[in-house]
């Protein structure tokens, strides 16, 4: 439903319509109209040559810099309210490019296109999308998402095909065998974790059906099988150790026991979330996720996560050891990831591009020395080292990895690499070289309006915290939203906003969110909100934060305001048992304090080297 409601929003948001006055000119730069091109070029203040550079700008920044530079009139969207089109934001490195040449390029790479106005003296241009563009893109997000949820529902159904016919009696060499070529199915059967699993598709009612259509509903762990209850109980004794003891486990049997589902699987977010489900045990007011994950086994993601958790376990050392042992290996996955991911997803196929010789001319790709390299950075390296310009979409919060050899590589490897890396397409228009995400009808749901970003940022720095209704507000925003609007950004990064997708806090923020003012006045009263009061949506909310409580169950939640030790507002809410006067939780939101970014370090003017040797000091960069 959150889901529906956000994409809801963004299309809610369009500005969709425009009366075209007498004297227009739509100009669309992939038209083979030769009266429109012809149109179009005549305007000589077009062909002078520019010279600039835009790392994740805005597409009204960089019109309005462009018409500083030339002299053109370059507006960006219908309107000043239309973000859709003035708030996308771009990569550009662009060298002695003609300005028809490069502004075709942004409309192209886009998907927009401009509007020539004849009766102002000069010429004006505007930048728009119109209606049958963005209906395709709704379209493509559409049928993106159908192939999504039946790829969900074939994995799960394949999973459960192998629980069901789940055989633990191994011998040591197939054990073995399992080690070296499926890691994830061998650390299932030494967890034990695949046993458990198995133990309650037999012995809960319904959990076979509550996974397949991702429902995650408590079952009390005294009616499971003595077996299965062993079987859970040695699980969860093993990944937890010493944390797990005294009450937690002489009143194991008092517990329930669900799944912990994981809401945005096999999505086209970040690569570490590909599980299905965790097992959720809750005893004695305390909730343990059991870390040997449910996933799919012939996801290579899955794998490195299960191979990286191995290592950790048996040579002891820590993520950040296990990550470094096993980096090479990551980026492979990364790369067959992305790979899979286009197999079962239909995206944009990648254009047709003449084999010209300018694109078997071999360049050496040196990206900025620092320790994280993103898609821009191979973006600014490729134009640097060749004779094209770049232009492309631009994302801050995307996963990938180029894996472009140091030495000089043709230009068509190049571009094959940074694309196959990061889920990316490639064209080529004359001298410009444009970059489009293959997801972009996907990934345009993720950036909102500016004017939203900078109202929370303008309160965050006048109050030095950030208030209750404003984190509320972000909190409804998708997973990929706060990653790409707030988890990139110099302000609000080091906040830690909603960093864990399940925390507690941003199930607590969204109820808050969807609270009347009613709602809210019972909420911070004596006597409390009575839970069964609430919507559908609004209990969910809840039981995300308490996994204790039924829908049925009468329970008041409560809310108190004080001031943490930082000086900042905090919210304590409680929730209590009506019959038995029990405390189900108590959780503490403590408001994000403003912490003004650290000034960034100048730039070291030219790479030291070594006198010997003449390798740079710097020989290897890092990229998550």
């Amino acid at each position: 439903m959150r889901k529906v409601f956000a994409y809801a929003f963004v299309i809610f948001l369009l500005v969709g319509r425009c009366v075209w006055a007498a004297g227009k000119t739509t100009v669309d730069p992939n038209s083979s109209d030769q009266a429109v091109i012809a149109q179009w070029e005549s305007d000589t203040r077009l062909a002078q040559k520019v010279t600039y550079e835009a790392r994740h700008k805005a597409v009204k920044v960089i019109l309005a810099d462009l018409s500083d530079m030339t002299g053109v009139t370059l507006n960006a969207g219908f309107n000043k309210q239309d973000w859709q089109v003035r708030d996308r934001k771009m990569n550009i490195f662009a060298k002695d490019v003609h300005l028809v040449d490069l502004i075709s390029s942004i409309a192209r790479t886009m998907k927009f296109k401009w509007s020539i106005n004849k009766t102002d003296v000069p010429w004006t241009y505007r930048l728009y999308m119109d209606r049958k563009t963005l209906a395709s893109a709704n379209a493509e997000l559409s049928k993106a998402q159908g192939e999504y949820d039946k790829e969900v529902q074939r994995r799960r159904e394949d999973f459960l095909n192998t629980m069901e016919s789940w055989d633990d009696d191994l011998t040591d060499d197939e054990l073995e065998a399992l080690r070296e070529d499926d890691p994830y199915t061998y650390r299932l059967h030494t967890s034990g974790m695949g046993a458990a699993f198995r133990g309650l598709l037999n012995d809960v009612p319904g959990m076979k059906e509550n996974f397949l259509n991702k429902q995650d509903k408590a079952y009390p762990i005294a009616e499971l099988s003595p077996e299965t209850q062993q079987l859970i109980l040695n699980v969860v004794k093993s990944e937890y150790g010493e944390d797990f003891s005294g009450d937690s486990e002489s009143k194991f049997t008092l517990g329930g026991v669900g799944l912990d589902l994981e809401p945005d699987e096999f999505d086209w977010k970040a690569y570490e979330d590909k599980k299905f489900a965790g097992i959720g045990i809750n005893i004695y007011k305390k909730f343990f996720v059991l870390d040997a994950f449910l996933g799919d086994r012939s996801n290579p993601m899955v794998q490195w996560i299960a191979e990286k958790n191995l290592l950790k376990q048996e040579k002891g050392l820590s993520s950040r050891q296990a990550w470094e042992q096993m980096r090479d290996r990551y980026f492979d996955a990364c790369i067959e990831d992305a790979k899979q991911t286009e197999k079962n997803y239909p995206t944009e196929p990648q254009p047709d591009v003449p084999d010209e010789p300018d694109l078997h001319k071999k360049i050496k790709v040196e990206p900025e020395e620092k320790k994280w390299l993103d898609l821009v950075d191979y973006q600014a390296a490729t134009a640097k080292a060749s004779d094209f310009a770049v232009v492309s979409d631009s994302y801050k919060f995307i996963e990938g990895y180029a894996g472009i050899s140091k030495s000089e590589t043709e230009l068509l490897d190049v571009l094959s690499a940074i694309c196959e890396g990061y889920r990316y397409n490639w064209d080529k228009h004359g001298l410009i070289i444009e970059f489009r995400s293959k997801d972009w009808f996907k990934r345009r749901t993720a950036q909102i309006p500016d004017e939203w970003v900078e109202k929370w940022r303008a309160n965050l720095k006048k109050n030095g915290y950030m208030s209750i209704d404003d984190y509320a507000q972000i909190a409804t925003l998708t997973t990929e939203q706060i990653r790409e609007n707030f988890q990139t950004d110099n302000d609000f990064h080091k906040l830690g906003i909603f960093t864990g997708p399940g925390s507690k806090e941003i199930w607590l923020m969204r109820l808050y969110a969807t609270l009347s003012a009613s709602q809210k006045k019972e909420l911070f009263s004596d006597i409390g909100l009575n839970v069964l009061t609430l919507g559908t949506d609004q209990w969910e909310y809840v039981h995300r934060t308490c996994r204790e409580i039924t829908s049925g169950k009468s329970t008041i939640l409560r809310c108190s305001a004080s001031t943490d030790e930082n000086g900042t507002p905090a919210y304590a809410f409680r929730l209590t048992d009506t019959e038995t006067r029990d405390r189900l939780g108590i959780w503490t939101v403590s408001m994000l304090k403003y912490e003004p970014p650290e000034p960034e370090e100048p730039k070291a003017e030219e790479k030291k080297t070594d006198s010997a040797s003449g390798s740079s000091a710097a020989d290897t960069t890092e990229k998550k």
